[in-house]
């Protein structure tokens, strides 16, 4: 059933839940919220914990309310969706389902809703089904989508398609006066603004000897991205599996999460393959990228593994990794020394180490980490990860003496370090990353870069003996 008008008015049988949907594809940043009036005089909100104060619910008690997560987040067009999951509404006076276009109001801009191509869906368990259309004319950043009510006599649910200003909404709506806008950018943009700063300092360091040594030699490498993004998205949207947020909502939250922590203006795709391997990896050509998992991973891996392998994958975006293609500069440009083709392995397994800290950040905690490392290269699952983490350190010391005392330059001819040296690198930097992550008054630059160069050294101990 569509409400078109504004007014129109449906009542809401008995239901065990109740799903409000926002959907678009534009590339805006909306935010459904609820904010109610209980029957005792209580006032308050759902909305997203990217804004301070930001309480996503609860199924299970009051508010009996529960909103999936923060999409959309960057302006990102694609299959952007937000849910509230309403379990109970008997409870409320009045309970306002609003949309804030985040885009727009925060840059202080008033365009119209109709301009983008939003709607509300609104299913109960018992296959009722109302839509409101997002499609009001009336310039503003805030709309107030639709009301429930409750009576004696049950729930009533009205289309009240009100736009107005983010000022208004917050004078006029109970219990909307408490939400900051401005504190969801501050809380985004630390993520934006310090995620260079994640960069593996030795990545650094050897970038700048490549682009000295190749310069304008590498410019090909650019457009061979930006052709192998197009080639390789043609056979996923033909071999693989698009996640959705219709087809694999916790999977698509699990994803959509790590880009909100990441932020910025990242623009992609994540694709499944079968396959009984665990493995994943990334094309992408700029900010544009096309994400490919094995299903072994979703079928095996805990929900903070697969934030640590996206993080991993969407960390070589960040970073633009793929503006040198090692194999293709190696098989193209002309006259590379074993030193520069050196330099490029190095360069890349530095690279990797930098993915493994946007991992790090996205699951915030360092065991499912090295779980996700253990379980990549062992295959073996239900292994206490204190046993892992002393397995590791052992294996590292072990590695290392290895390493030192057997030169083997034919063994560092390799895109990828060895996991002992990733999980060392990573356990080195976990606390301050984790402290980033939590926004922690702890964290400090200065410590980070202390800790930084100390694994750079590590490294560069090692390469040493690959020369």
């Amino acid at each position: 059933m569509e409400l078109k008008q504004k007014g129109t008015q449906a009542t809401i049988g008995a239901f065990k839940k109740l799903n409000v949907s926002l959907i678009w594809s534009s590339a805006v940043d909306l935010d459904l919220m609820a904010f109610y009036k209980t029957k005792d005089g209580r006032v308050g909100g759902i909305y997203s914990d990217h804004y301070a104060g930001g309480f996503l619910g609860d199924l299970n008690r009051f508010p009996f309310i529960q909103l999936s997560g923060d999409a959309g987040v960057g302006a990102v067009a694609g299959d952007n969706r937000e849910e509230l999951r309403i379990t109970r509404l008997d409870d409320f006076e009045a309970l306002y389902i609003v949309a804030i276009n985040f885009t727009d109001a925060s840059s202080k801009i008033h365009k119209v809703f109709a301009d983008y191509d939003a709607q509300v869906e609104i299913v109960t368990d018992r296959g009722n089904n109302y839509t409101v259309a997002l499609d009001s004319t009336q310039s503003g950043s805030v709309a107030i989508l639709c009301q429930f009510t409750s009576t004696f006599i049950g729930s009533s649910l009205v289309n009240n398609s009100d736009v107005m200003s983010f000022k208004e909404l917050t004078s006029n709506v109970p219990g909307a006066s408490a939400i900051q806008l401005a504190s969801k950018g501050e809380k985004l943009g630390i993520a934006m603004r310090d995620i260079e700063s994640l960069r593996f300092g030795y990545e650094s360091e050897l970038l700048k000897v490549i682009t000295a040594q190749l310069g304008s030699e590498l410019s090909f490498t650019y457009d061979k991205a930006k052709n192998m993004l197009d080639m390789r998205r043609k056979e996923l949207l033909g071999d693989a599996v698009r996640v959705t947020a219709d087809l694999l909502p916790e999977v698509h939250e699990v994803y959509q999460s790590c880009l909100d922590i990441i932020g910025g203006d990242l623009n992609g795709n994540l694709f499944i393959c079968q396959s009984k391997e665990y493995n994943s990896n990334v094309f992408a050509h700029g900010k544009t990228f096309d994400v490919l998992i094995h299903s072994a991973l979703l079928n095996d891996f805990s929900t903070d593994e697969l934030r640590f392998v996206f993080g991993h994958e969407l960390g070589h975006v960040v970073f633009e990794h793929s503006r040198f293609l090692i194999y293709d500069i190696l098989s193209n440009v002309e006259g590379i020394s074993a030193d520069t083709a050196d330099i490029l392995f190095r360069w890349s397994r530095a690279a990797e180490l930098s993915a493994d800290r946007v991992g790090l950040l996205c699951c915030g905690k360092l065991p499912p980490a090295i779980t996700a490392l253990f379980r990549t290269a062992s295959g073996l699952s239900g292994i206490n990860v204190d046993q892992i983490l002393h397995s590791f350190r052992k294996q590292y010391e072990e590695l290392k003496t290895q390493i030192t005392q057997v030169n083997d330059p034919h063994s560092w001819v390799r895109s990828h370090p060895m996991i002992p040296i990733r999980f060392k690198a990573l356990e080195l930097a976990a606390l301050d990353i984790v402290s980033l992550r939590k926004q922690s008054s702890s964290f400090s630059w200065k410590g980070f870069r202390i800790i930084d160069q100390q694994i750079a050294n590590l490294l560069k101990s090692l390469d040493v003996y690959g020369g």
